[in-house]
């Protein structure tokens, strides 16, 4: 934590947390590897000359997520509702042979006109013009081998509302119908403000000959102004920030962190810092995180592997036949697996 010596607001309010980012002109990265070395780094910045190198305030726009298609449907499914593929693939069916919502199976985000603008009057009468677009969104579709046949999934009478569909099914409609209307909303519009401090400015200089501070310390804080399409809810296929509170660094429990920033205070560059407190926390290598069977879905999308169809059948024959096991939610897998994913692997 250090303190902006800024004398523009009250002391109080010139305190922020930055974290170290950069060390002798590159990237942090696993340079400060042993405690000694971490102990003896955090001791010599006490001592050395903080001031305010960068501020800088930008918007970031946040772009409507495209509506479903049979990977991202299942994947919602799994993350907000707790639905595996294989029950989100028989309820998507029960919903279309009742009437509710388009072809379930498809890899195509493209809308039919007339639904378009079905979604767009929806949102001026129930949302009002500021979340209403001047043009049409268009998704387009990242996979390069995406076939078109079948447009993406969607209500069927949209202007009935999410409640046009009761009992177990209605959670499914209604993520189905939030994102079709969702993704025609106004971008979202963050306020994004960083900050970076430069400790022993005079003392390194980088591979191109240029002088540059030995260690940058880095905040960020995001500022929602607009909230667009996110008022009917986060994207709803986005595990990013559930996976990031949940995989907590060892040694964090035992050495709380500082809270962290609201707001970063007005300063200019050349700005005179105080350090407050200096903590070091220890980290361990982590593997990576198992799959889900949403992540795994997600996965082979990318990759091109199978197709909407045979997604749910994959998950299905994995556990089916005892490949993996869930434990969790995440999938491990078993010797069985193993043994067989060798085998393969040594003939193919």
């Amino acid at each position: 934590m250090i303190r902006l010596e800024n004398g523009h607001e009250p002391v109080a309010d010139q305190e922020v947390v930055v974290r170290l980012e950069r060390w002798k002109g590159a990237d942090l990265g696993h340079r400060l590897n042993s405690l000694e070395l971490a102990e003896r780094t955090a001791a010599w910045c006490q001592k050395q000359t903080w001031s305010v190198i960068k501020r800088d305030t930008k918007q970031q726009q946040r772009r409507p997520p495209p509506p479903f298609t049979t990977a991202t449907v299942q994947q919602a499914a799994s993350l907000r509702l707790r639905m595996s593929p294989k029950q989100c693939m028989q309820s998507l069916q029960k919903l279309f042979e009742q009437g509710h919502i388009t072809y379930h199976r498809t890899d195509s985000t493209a809308l039919d006109p007339e639904a378009i603008q079905t979604a767009r009057s929806i949102i001026s009468a129930q949302f009002g013009e500021k979340l209403l677009p001047a043009k049409a969104v268009i998704h387009q579709n990242k996979a390069a081998n995406t076939q078109e046949a079948h447009e993406a999934i969607r209500p069927t009478n949209a202007q009935s509302g999410p409640q046009a569909v009761g009992g177990d099914l209605a959670k499914l409609y209604t993520l189905i119908w939030n994102r079709f209307i969702a993704c025609q909303m106004r971008n979202g519009i963050d306020e994004v403000t960083s900050l970076e401090v430069g400790v022993g400015i005079d003392g390194w200089k980088n591979d191109q000959g240029e002088l540059v501070p030995v260690g940058v310390f880095r905040a960020q804080v995001t500022k929602t102004l607009e909230p667009g399409w996110r008022q009917l809810g986060a994207d709803s296929t986005d595990d990013t920030k559930k996976t990031k509170s949940n995989q907590k660094s060892d040694g964090d429990d035992e050495q709380p962190s500082f809270p962290p920033n609201t707001r970063i205070p007005a300063c200019d560059n050349g700005c005179p810092a105080t350090p407050l407190e200096l903590r070091h926390i220890e980290r361990k290598t982590k593997a990576p995180p198992r799959y889900t069977q949403a992540s795994l879905i997600k996965r082979l999308e990318k990759d091109g592997i199978g197709r909407p169809s045979t997604y749910a059948a994959i998950m299905a024959t994995l556990l089916d036949r005892e490949y993996a096991i869930e434990k969790s939610r995440k999938l491990h897998a078993t010797d069985l697996g193993l043994t067989i994913t060798t085998y393969l692997v040594q003939r193919f």
